[in-house]
């Protein structure tokens, strides 16, 4: 028999495993655009918060495409990280 408990932990997994693999096509795909390296994709993105950006607009972002990303990174990067909320 199973518990809500149960349910929550066996879906946390499977989440965290969209995120993670979101998170590394977002990196990838800017890396990419840019002709950065991973490094460098990874310190521009540390210093301005986008990871977390990321994960917390993964709901809209990923309706979109690969192009809207990268813009919507850019755009973020050029508010300097300040509280942009979601584009939904």
């Amino acid at each position: 028999m199973h518990t809500p408990y149960d349910f929550q932990l066996e879906e946390k997994p499977k989440v965290l495993q969209d995120t993670t693999n979101f998170l590394a096509y977002c990196i990838e795909s800017y890396k990419f655009a840019k002709q950065y390296t991973g490094k460098q994709v990874i310190s521009l993105f540390d210093k301005y918060g986008v990871l977390d950006y990321i994960i917390d607009c993964a709901g809209a972002l990923h309706t979109t495409g690969e192009q809207y990303i990268i813009q919507d990174i850019d755009d973020y990067i050029a508010s300097s990280g300040s509280k942009v909320t979601c584009k939904d």
